[in-house]
């Protein structure tokens, strides 16, 4: 089955927060929260593959750093509101963002698989003659990491964005309460898209026929 839009738009979402492609996954319309003019993605769970179960939703983040609150650039809120838009008004705040096509038997709302994202993710670069490229949504990941650790000279806000556990000191550990809000780099994030997407032109035979759902400027953004 051709992709629908949510290979683009994942890649957006993982570009534009750094969370882990099993954090994403997992990941329900309950979890997109707004607060004020900004909008954040609520991190309390991932996505597990358990030995003969299969995958798993985890009510609990891979570590206690990775429990927090993301808030996203404009090109990931479009990514996801082009996901909204696929779900449509039947959408319910249980329901994943990456949903799994149900089948006419089910009445339980199942995440995509990463496994079966990774496939049309790899048709969709070999589509392109991008076959041979070997990217993978961990390179996505890194890229946030870089960017946003050269952009603020600091490798501890980029830990914090990216959920990983920072060295704290005893009294930090201790005495003061860990803010879930993780550090809000959407204006780097941003930035260092539109300039990377005017500094690489879109070849002239790319094409977003396979992603309906995605415009122009939302395919480039992989």
């Amino acid at each position: 089955q051709a992709p629908r839009g949510d290979v683009v738009a994942l890649l957006d979402v993982i570009l534009g927060t750094g969370l882990r492609i099993g954090e994403v996954l997992a990941l329900r319309w309950r979890d997109v929260v707004q607060d004020g003019e900004t909008w954040l993605v609520d991190v309390n769970a991932t996505m597990v593959e358990l030995v003969g179960r299969g995958q798993e939703r985890q009510p609990v983040p891979k570590t206690d750093a990775s429990d927090r609150l993301v808030p996203l650039p404009a090109f990931t809120v479009a990514a996801i509101d082009s996901m909204r838009s696929l779900a449509g008004e039947q959408a319910k705040p249980e329901d994943y963002v990456f949903a799994a096509r149900k089948h006419i038997a089910q009445t339980e709302a199942r995440p995509r698989s990463r496994s079966n994202w990774r496939r049309s993710l790899r048709a969709a670069l070999a589509d392109q003659g991008l076959g041979e490229l070997g990217f993978a949504p961990h390179v996505a990941r890194k890229t946030v990491a870089t960017v946003v650790a050269r952009a603020t000279g600091s490798d501890e806000i980029a830990g914090r964005l990216l959920g990983h556990q920072v060295s704290r000191s005893v009294t930090t550990l201790h005495y003061i309460e860990r803010m879930r809000r993780a550090p809000d780099e959407t204006a780097v994030i941003q930035a260092f898209v539109e300039l990377s997407e005017s500094l690489v032109p879109l070849p002239a035979q790319l094409s977003t026929a396979h992603f309906p759902s995605c415009s122009k400027r939302e395919f480039t953004a992989d």
